[in-house]
């Protein structure tokens, strides 16, 4: 009878670790992660223009019209 329990209490101990260790798995509907991925990367990519406008718009405020030049000044050489 001792064990019969103890057996009964070592698949209750494994059962419980199996199903602990089954949760942490990769989820199976990466199709939907993946659409989550994209809209967030769309998202990115959005304001990334944004982004760019503003500093090109600046920078046209300022009198430069590419991000790459710089102003120059005389020194007389």
């Amino acid at each position: 009878m001792v064990k019969v329990l103890f057996g009964i209490l070592i698949g209750f101990g494994l059962k419980m670790a199996y199903d602990f260790f089954q949760e942490e798995r990769i989820p199976t509907d990466l199709g939907m992660a993946q659409g989550r991925a994209e809209a967030v990367l769309d998202e990115t990519r959005q304001l990334v223009r944004e982004m760019r406008e503003e500093v090109r718009s600046v920078l046209a405020r300022n009198g430069l019209s590419e991000p790459n030049n710089t102003p120059t000044t005389a020194t007389g050489a």
